[in-house]
């Protein structure tokens, strides 16, 4: 299985029969970016709109994926069609990190704010906003709690 998005929409493909299992609208802007669990059993997309979008493509089987069709594997969004929204940027997303065992995601985007994110109630624990400008990456260390984020505006690491 494959993760693919365009425009304002996420695929989640079978790549052996070469077809789209389920598709969300996941964003009034452009998508950015998708982070999948390994099982595809819950990504996270996020985009130009300063959203993220937590959904469940649900777990296919192989027979599940022979059986049925685009319906009968219809994506479980949460918790409704759209996805749960986390919400707490004022531009666009850059990028997230995501630790699925720990239900905690950080988002981090071009204004200058980082967020730790509760997948399981979509509330932002923590904020911080360290750069001048645009965030452009960040690398987290789960196990330590800490977290390291780069600008290109003000070219620091923080």
């Amino acid at each position: 299985r494959s993760i693919t998005w365009a425009s304002g929409t996420v695929r989640l493909w079978d790549l052996s029969a070469g077809r789209c299992l389920n598709e969300l609208d996941c964003q009034t802007g452009l998508v950015c970016g998708v982070v999948a669990e390994g099982e595809f059993s819950e990504a996270l997309c996020w985009g130009s709109d300063g959203s993220l979008r937590l959904w469940s493509p649900g777990r296919i089987t192989g027979a599940d994926v022979a059986a049925a069709d685009h319906a009968a594997v219809a994506a479980t969004a949460l918790p409704e069609e759209g996805g749960l929204e986390l919400r707490r940027h004022e531009d666009a997303v850059s990028g997230v990190e995501a630790k699925w065992s720990a239900r905690r995601a950080l988002s981090f985007g071009d204004d200058g704010l980082l967020c730790l994110w509760d997948l399981d109630t979509g509330l932002p624990l923590r904020t911080s906003r360290g750069h001048v400008g645009p965030v452009w990456s960040a690398e987290v260390d789960w196990d330590s709690q800490r977290a390291l984020s780069w600008s290109f505006v003000d070219n620091k690491l923080r």
